[in-house]
Parts: structure tokens; C-alpha cells; sequence
């Protein structure tokens, strides 16, 4: 399944009712999600939303989210975490958070994410693109 909302006017309210159909969604026959919210202005709290319904599905095994250009922050980050860490089955993960002003104290958290990459066993290939945030040489020394 891939939906693409793309430069809509889709606010919080919006991503709560997509992760609500989500939730509801029967995922048995069905093992990849791709989802494309890109521009569309939204903040870290709709992306860990939907990490947290993905995370309740245990059958998905390939999972491809662009999330560019909106106002990704600390809080989206540890939504990726909890789906990494919690959702065994994947085993492709695809997320775009490139232009959203991720700081250095985003991405320090974003390192945090590799405790979950040691424990998710079943992760064979991860891509997540940075491009164009606001990492800086502190981001550089933690990593």
C-alpha cells in the first residue's frame, strides 16, 4: 500500500484521523507501507503517531516514509526509534527527513536510534536521509 498526500494542507488533526484508518486497516495480506507526507507542514508529533500505530503491526516487513521538508523534531526522531525498537518484523526501513531543521540535539537523539538497530534482528537495510537540516560540528563529534 502507498498513499501520497504530498504538499497537501494536511494538519495534526488530519494525520490523527490517517492513523486511526491505519490502525483499523486489516495489514494480514499486506506487508509493505509507503506513505509521502512531504511539505506539508507538519511537526514531530504526527510522525511519532504514526511510528506508534506501525510499531502495534507485526506483520509489515517494508516500510518507506517521506517525511521532507516539514518541522520534523526530537520527538519524530524517537517515533522512528520506537518502530525500530519494537517492530521485529521490519526488515526494510525507508524514512526521508531531509529539510526539517534537524539540530544537533535532534540528531544526537537520532543516534540514540542505534541501540534499536543492535536489537531489531530482522533489519537488513535502513535509509534515512538528513539532507539540508542544521547539523552542525557538534552533531559531527557525537557521531
Amino acid at each position: 500500500m502507498y498513499l501520497d498526500f504530498s504538499s497537501n494542507k494536511i494538519d495534526e488533526h488530519g494525520v490523527a484521523i490517517l492513523c486511526q484508518t491505519v490502525d483499523k486497516f486489516n495489514w494480514k495480506p499486506i506487508n509493505y507501507f509507503g506513505l509521502n507526507l512531504s511539505n506539508c507542514k507538519l511537526k514531530g508529533k504526527s510522525l511519532y503517531q504514526l511510528c506508534q500505530v506501525l510499531h502495534d503491526n507485526i506483520q509489515l516487513k517494508k516500510i518507506e516514509m517521506d517525511f521532507s521538508k516539514n518541522r520534523i523534531d526530537s520527538l519524530g526522531i524517537k517515533g522512528v526509534f520506537m518502530l525500530i525498537d519494537g517492530c521485529r518484523s521490519i526488515q526494510h526501513l525507508k524514512l526521508d527527513l531531509s529539510e526539517n531543521n534537524i539540530d544537533d540535539n535532534s540528531f544526537i537523539d537520532f543516534l540514540g536510534l542505534k541501540n534499536g538497530f543492535n536489537k531489531n534482528q530482522s533489519l537488513l537495510s535502513l535509509d534515512i536521509n538528513l539532507r539540508v537540516n542544521q547539523i552542525g560540528n557538534l552533531g559531527m563529534v557525537a557521531f
